[in-house]
């Protein structure tokens, strides 16, 4: 092999890895940009998983508590403070009106035969959703503790 012959194979050598190099960069810096894409959606990923493994319409407090990892009182404490839910735990109805929670009203029949109401309030997925980005907002969701 001639001199010339190994100055070129050594450039060739040396354009590759210059060409690698620039090409790890760049995967490198796409790397960062999708990483910090995902902890910034982290969030709304993980609600999203929740709602989708819960699979129903409404739910009820318990429900929502223990989705958000925390107590079903708290819950109905801090409903209240952000004024969400009024003293007799019913929502507002701005919080009905934004399909965030549903006031479900049975009737049932008592034995003496006097008819009585149960009113409970339910959360929608929007409302699950609702809490847990208030929740955040508000420095609350810490794994969830309220």
């Amino acid at each position: 092999m001639s001199k010339l012959d190994l100055v070129k194979a050594w450039n060739k050598t040396t354009q590759m890895y210059i060409e690698s190099e620039e090409e790890k960069l760049l995967l490198e810096a796409e790397n960062q940009k999708i990483t910090k894409y995902i902890e910034e959606e982290q969030p709304n990923i993980d609600l999203a998983h929740l709602i989708q493994k819960l699979d129903i319409e409404t739910m009820d407090f318990n429900v929502a508590a223990k989705a958000l990892d925390t107590g079903r009182n708290r819950l109905f404490k801090y409903a209240r403070h952000i004024g969400f839910l009024r003293y007799d735990n019913e929502p507002y109805q701005w919080a009905i009106d934004q399909g965030l929670a549903v006031l479900r009203v049975t009737t049932y029949e008592r034995p003496n035969g006097e008819t009585k109401f149960h009113k409970k309030t339910l959360l929608t997925g929007k409302g699950l959703d609702w809490f847990y980005k208030k929740m955040s907002e508000d420095g609350l969701y810490e794994g969830g503790k309220l």
